[in-house]
C-alpha cells in the first residue's frame, strides 16, 4: 500500500519540468514537498493525480498503474487541494463539499443521509460551516481554501495531495488546518503529500520532506535530519540558527536578513 512516483519525467517545449523522480509515500505519514517556485513540485503532484501523462517513468498506486484506473477509481484513492481553485459555476460551499462525494456515487450522485453527515463533520472540521449557504466565488481566499480542504476530506481517500493550501489562511486556521491534517494521518492511517514554502510548518508536522530542484528530487529523508543551516543556506541561499527542545531536537527556525 503505497503512492510511488517511478522515474517521472515531464517536458513541454524542450523545458524538462520534472527529471528521473522518485519517491515513495507511505501509509500514516505527512511528507513536506519543498522547493523554490519553478522547482516543479505543482507538475509533480498533476503527475501524481493523473492531470499529466509522464514522457518517461510511471504512477503506481497501491501497486497499480494508475493509467490502468478510471478518474472514479483514482478518485476513491487520492483527493487534492490545488492552487487557486475556483470552479467556473456558481456553487455554495455546501455543494461543493458534496462533491466529494461524486467519487463513490458518480455524477449521479443523490446524497443520501450518510453523505450529509460526512460533509457537515468536514465543514466543521475545516471551521467551514458557517460558509455553507454562501457561493465559493464570494469568499475570501481564506475561507475558500477552508471549504476545499473540506471538500477533500469528504472525498474519504486514502491519500491526500495539497498544493500550498495554507497560501490564503491566517495563522489560527493554519495551524488549525494542519494539526488536523496531523491528527487525520495519525488516526486514519492517510498519507498527505503537501507543498510548503513555510520551513517551520515543515519541521514541526511532517515526518519527511522531499526537495525539488530544477525538476530534480535533490534531497529525501526525515524533517528533523535534513532541515538545517546548511540545508538552507545551500538550496534557498538564506541564513537561518535553529532553536532545540529540552531533548535538544530542532523546535523553530528562525531566518536571519541578507546582509
Amino acid at each position: 500500500m503505497a503512492l510511488q512516483a517511478q522515474s517521472l519525467t515531464f517536458s513541454i517545449a524542450e523545458r524538462t519540468l520534472v527529471d528521473d523522480v522518485s519517491f515513495t509515500l507511505n501509509p500514516g505519514e505527512m511528507v513536506g514537498l519543498l522547493g523554490l517556485n519553478g522547482a516543479g513540485k505543482t507538475t509533480v503532484l498533476r503527475l501524481l493525480l493523473g492531470l499529466l501523462k509522464p514522457q518517461n517513468g510511471k504512477v503506481k498506486l497501491d501497486g497499480t498503474c494508475l493509467d490502468k484506473l478510471s478518474i472514479q477509481q483514482r478518485a476513491q484513492k487520492i483527493a487534492s487541494v490545488g492552487q487557486h481553485e475556483v470552479p467556473p459555476f456558481s456553487f455554495t460551499s455546501a455543494q461543493i463539499v458534496m462533491m466529494g462525494r461524486y467519487a463513490w456515487h458518480g455524477e449521479a450522485l443523490k446524497p443520501n443521509a450518510l453523505d450529509e453527515e460526512i460533509c457537515a463533520n468536514a465543514m466543521q472540521q475545516t471551521d467551514a460551516w458557517d460558509l455553507r449557504h454562501r457561493e465559493l466565488g464570494t469568499l475570501s481566499g481564506g475561507e475558500r481554501q477552508r471549504v476545499l480542504l473540506a471538500r477533500a476530506l469528504a472525498q474519504q481517500s486514502r491519500y491526500l495531495l495539497l498544493d500550498e493550501p495554507f497560501t490564503y489562511l491566517d495563522l489560527p486556521h493554519q495551524l488549525t488546518l494542519i494539526e488536523l491534517m496531523q491528527s487525520i494521518v495519525k488516526k486514519n492511517g492517510l498519507s498527505i503529500l503537501v507543498v510548503l514554502h513555510d520551513i517551520n510548518l515543515a519541521l514541526h508536522y511532517c515526518q519527511r520532506v522531499f526537495l525539488l530542484e530544477h525538476g530534480k528530487l535533490l534531497a529525501e529523508g526525515a524533517s528533523a535530519d535534513l532541515i538545517n543551516p546548511d540545508f538552507l543556506a545551500r538550496h534557498f541561499s538564506i541564513k537561518s540558527e535553529i532553536a532545540h527542545d529540552s531533548k535538544q531536537q530542532p523546535h523553530a527556525i528562525f531566518l536571519k536578513a541578507r546582509e
